[in-house]
């Protein structure tokens, strides 16, 4: 999944499940020398010039998991709705925990434009970094529907906090690998 989130500067891509942040550069053709360096890397027709800082010096890890919430309110007014709910309890929440000390990681929450699916918001994607060695979703992606305020804690607690998945929200996942997640 490639995503460009409210909290990032323009100019940034995030990359999941990979975990990366990206860095573009402001030089003409920026763009499309990512594209073939880091989204089609298999490529050979025509690679990004030489004289250039690669993508991948530009890119740093995510060290945190990461909260992205769809809010995209052009095309279905559910999302654009709920998601700035949504993302405004789940900051505060975590700042809560974090100060009772319940909550041992600092989430990055962030509404992203469209993660589809209008019908199941609120859309929220969770990542948590291949770093996080003793937590059953390192490195995996959870992309939980139909969430609610009331559904918050519970997801910080379960999910963010002990590795668990939410089975009664669970639309899907992604292994680090980029293979899908079953129940």
């Amino acid at each position: 999944m490639v995503t460009n989130s409210s909290a990032q500067p323009v100019g940034t891509v995030s990359i999941f499940p990979g975990g990366k942040i990206y860095k573009l550069d402001s030089y003409p053709g920026a763009e499309s020398d990512f594209i073939r360096s880091v989204l089609v890397p298999q490529s050979t027709s025509s690679k990004p010039s030489g004289s250039r800082k690669s993508n991948e010096e530009n890119a740093e890890a995510y060290t945190d998991p990461v909260i992205l919430i769809c809010g995209h309110g052009t095309r279905d007014s559910r999302c654009g709705v709920l998601g700035p709910l949504l993302r405004d309890e789940f900051v505060r929440q975590a700042n809560e925990h974090r100060a009772a000390q319940v909550l041992t990681s600092r989430p990055e929450v962030d509404i992203v434009s469209h993660v589809g699916g209008h019908v199941f918001a609120g859309n929220v994607i969770i990542y948590i970094p291949g770093s996080f060695l003793h937590h059953g979703l390192s490195g995996k992606v959870i992309w939980y529907g139909r969430v609610e305020p009331k559904h918050v804690e519970g997801i910080l607690k379960e999910t963010i906090e002990n590795g668990k998945i939410i089975e009664e929200l669970f639309r899907g996942g992604l292994a680090e690998s980029g293979d899908p997640i079953f129940l």
